[in-house]
């Protein structure tokens, strides 16, 4: 059984190794590895009844999906201004923080 035909092998065969390998991309987001979501226990914004699906320790249903959002937010940290991550006072309660604080 042939997998791969004379001509892809050559090619393949005479293609060197990239320097750069991620070269081109513009981002990478390691929370669209499936095992990164789970070990940080991260359900995307975009999944549907996303709050439905995160069950948290309090009686309170407007912080249902902090957990999450503090994740994808402390994993971009290192590209978030200075002046906005000072403003920040990680716990219960972020998401309501976040809204009011000035991206300025």
């Amino acid at each position: 059984m042939e997998l791969i035909d004379d001509d892809l092998q050559a090619k393949l065969d005479d293609t060197k190794v990239a320097k750069s390998p991620s070269q081109g991309i513009h981002w990478y987001s390691i929370l669209a590895n499936p095992a990164y979501m789970e070990a940080f226990a991260y359900i995307s914004i975009n999944t549907p009844n996303r709050d439905e699906l995160i069950v948290d320790d309090d009686d309170n249903e407007d912080n249902d999906c902090e957990q999450s959002d503090m994740v994808q937010l402390i994993l971009n940290l290192a590209f978030i201004s200075d002046g906005f991550v000072k403003q920040i006072t990680f716990g219960p309660g972020i998401s309501k923080q976040l809204k009011g604080i000035s991206m300025g």
